[in-house]
């Protein structure tokens, strides 16, 4: 009997994560006065402190608090850059040629692309919009140097589900993490389940079913822990 790959089992039990976010796993209503009421949705974290500040703020859609937890880069803008798809930065009238430019790299329909400070939080709500976005997975990121910018030093990877997309693909979005700050992020190209291909993805932090498996499971609405409030 052939044995399906660990990993391979992970990746399709995130798929269908992706899937029930889209709208195929919820809850049916009922009209029975003496049926129990559903269950609210509840948090998960995974412990970190760090990773799950900013998991919480994708989780609430709140891009100002997602654009304080950026970790820019510092890229050498181009004068005569025509801003084509991994081209670098295009430098304003008030910076010279190869001037270093604080930038957060996004990847968007495929596209790399650079984003100045001031234009983080509008790409951030419409990556994250209200009411659509659940936890698909934490991982830890396998190194790709053929990723744009290499991956950009992440470490971790917290990948959402956020929607469908026009062909009803399921849509996503990976915020790539160093330090528990985002490093780059990256919407999916046509389907969100190429965020969960098994070559990108070293482990998992925090599993399909919500629980953390680099030590003992959170309880489900675990608070994420604050300078004020240690980790358990």
């Amino acid at each position: 009997m052939m044995r399906t790959p660990a990993r391979t089992l992970l990746a399709v039990a995130v798929a269908a994560v992706f899937l029930a976010g889209c709208g195929g796993g919820g809850t049916k209503k009922t009209n029975d006065p003496t049926a129990p009421a559903p269950e609210p949705t509840r948090a998960v974290y995974t412990g970190d402190g760090a990773n799950d500040q900013v998991i919480a703020a994708a989780l609430a859609a709140d891009e100002i608090a997602l654009a304080g937890l950026v970790g820019y880069q510092n890229v050498a803008c181009t004068k005569n850059s025509l801003e084509a798809p991994g081209d670098p930065p295009r430098c304003r009238e008030t910076e010279a040629d190869g001037a270093l430019v604080e930038v957060l790299p996004a990847t968007t329909g495929c596209n790399p692309s650079w984003v100045r400070p001031e234009q983080v939080p509008d790409v951030f709500r419409l990556d994250f919009p209200k009411d659509k976005t659940s936890l698909g997975a934490v991982a830890r990121v396998r190194p790709d140097p053929a990723a744009f910018g290499g991956g950009f030093g992440a470490t971790e990877m917290a990948i959402f589900a956020t929607g469908l997309h026009p062909d009803t693909q399921p849509m996503g979005v990976a915020l790539h993490l160093k330090s528990g700050r985002v490093v780059w992020i990256e919407a999916d190209c046509t389907s969100s389940l190429a965020l969960l291909a098994p070559e990108r993805i070293e482990s998992y932090i925090l599993d399909p079913s919500g629980t953390r498996t680099s030590s003992t499971p959170v309880p489900v609405g675990t608070p994420a822990p604050t300078d004020e409030t240690p980790a358990q």
